[in-house]
């Protein structure tokens, strides 16, 4: 019997592989160069990869693929929004009048919410410090310091006596 041969995918179609369309799908996501690449499944140390991957990125074939699937997937740039364009887009959505029917109630909530986050709205008022042993000792020598120097008498730096 004779061996069919392989359909091609649509990675090969293009004229790359596997890990290469992995790799243009993760930096058309917004994954930094380095991650993509070993993401993708390509096996380096972190420097190898960072070069690996900018070495990659000079490919014709490469970079027509990422822009494809930005084309493509419009969706995929939300991933590289900044924090003020989600907080303006976010605004926006809170903005829109109660009587939309684009915008529900819920919407505008989850909106409100989701803003708030990213102002830190929700964030603890207070941090608690903890001290090493250290700390505490250099606070506790200081008190003692501090103590003996207030009972001085500064006219004569004689200790204090003190009136009953």
């Amino acid at each position: 019997m004779k061996k069919q041969p392989k359909k091609k995918t649509t990675a090969s179609k293009r004229g790359l592989n596997a890990r290469q369309e992995l790799f243009c799908q993760f930096v058309a996501a917004g994954t930094s160069q380095t991650e993509a690449y070993m993401k993708a499944g390509f096996k380096a140390t972190k420097e190898a990869a960072r070069r690996n991957a900018a070495r990659m990125l000079t490919n014709a074939d490469i970079k027509k693929r990422i822009k494809e699937i930005q084309t493509e997937n419009p969706d995929v740039s939300v991933a590289k929004m900044t924090k003020q364009e989600k907080l303006d887009m976010l605004a926006t959505l809170i903005r829109t009048p109660m009587n939309s029917e684009v915008v529900k109630v819920a919407d505008k909530l989850r909106a409100i919410e989701l803003h708030s986050k990213l102002l830190g709205h929700f964030e603890p008022d207070r941090k608690e410090i903890e001290f090493g042993n250290q700390a505490l000792m250099s606070i506790k020598e200081r008190a003692k310091e501090l103590g003996y120097a207030m009972s001085l008498d500064y006219k004569h730096g004689t200790p204090a006596v003190l009136d009953d």
